[in-house]
């Protein structure tokens, strides 16, 4: 299963890079970014604007999404843990079950 994934990611990864690859290479103008309160504008390749922006716009959606799911991870936890706490009384009621019968049958 391992190899069979590797074989259907290894040409998306390939095709993902090469186009990159291509679309570095066929921008080599460069830009001025400004942001507005800020009077420094520097003079990057458009590449780099786009790729950075692109980088900076997952990354910001990666976050968002991990602190929307930070509370249903947090009650994940909490169930888990209750499950263990749980589990570890009932295999200590299971001992003393068998410690009462085992007594009752050796009378």
């Amino acid at each position: 299963m391992r190899v069979l994934r590797r074989l259907i990611w290894l040409p998306i990864l390939f095709l993902l890079l090469s186009t990159v690859v291509l679309f570095v290479i066929s921008n080599p103008d460069t830009v001025d970014v400004s942001l507005w309160p800020l009077s420094y504008a520097p003079s990057v390749p458009i590449w780099a604007a786009v790729l950075g922006s692109f980088s900076i716009g997952l990354f910001t959606g990666a976050l968002f999404v991990w602190f929307i799911h930070l509370p249903k991870r947090a009650g994940l936890i909490m169930a888990n843990r209750k499950i263990e706490k749980i589990q570890a009384e009932l295999q200590t009621l299971k001992k003393q079950a068998s410690d009462k019968t085992a007594l009752e049958i050796s009378e």
